[in-house]
């Protein structure tokens, strides 16, 4: 759902089948407050501090393992590894490692779509080897430095 920050709540709500009150509550339940269903998930994500994918992220119901998916707003061309590890809680040297062990060399602030263009492969793919495995990736919190999970997928 590209450009998913330009829809307002009620028609992001019928783009993802939840009824409108459900991501609103949603929202509510992770101190996102929402005057209006008419309002865009730029202006809430401007309003609370938070990026357009942060506040779709809120929306999704409780325990929703985060995807990398082409139905998620993404942009993932114009970040950066760095960026891609922030948003998904992915410690940079992680980050790093996977690209690494997939024969992509990178830095911290290496363009993804510079990856991509070199490799042949979309932005999107280039996300999925940083979130690891089969492209589903940890919630912020699951990752404890130190606490016997390394991160990795499939060792």
């Amino acid at each position: 759902m590209p450009h998913a920050e330009l829809l307002t709540v009620e028609k992001l709500a019928e783009t993802v089948k939840m009824p409108a009150e459900t991501v609103i509550a949603n929202l509510a339940r992770r101190g996102v407050k929402v005057d209006s269903a008419q309002l865009t998930v730029q202006q809430i994500a401007t309003q609370h501090n938070l990026t357009p994918q942060q506040v779709y992220q809120r929306i999704q119901p409780e325990g929703a393992k985060p995807v990398v998916s082409q139905g998620a707003p993404g942009g993932w061309g114009r970040m950066n590894v760095q960026q891609v590890c922030e948003r998904y809680g992915v410690p940079l040297e992680l980050g790093l490692e996977r690209l690494a062990d997939a024969g992509i060399a990178a830095a911290a602030n290496t363009m993804i779509r510079e990856l991509a263009t070199a490799q042949g492969k979309t932005p999107i793919d280039i996300a999925k080897v940083i979130a690891g495995g089969d492209g589903t990736m940890p919630a912020p919190g699951d990752h404890r430095p130190g606490g016997g999970r390394d991160g990795r997928s499939g060792r």
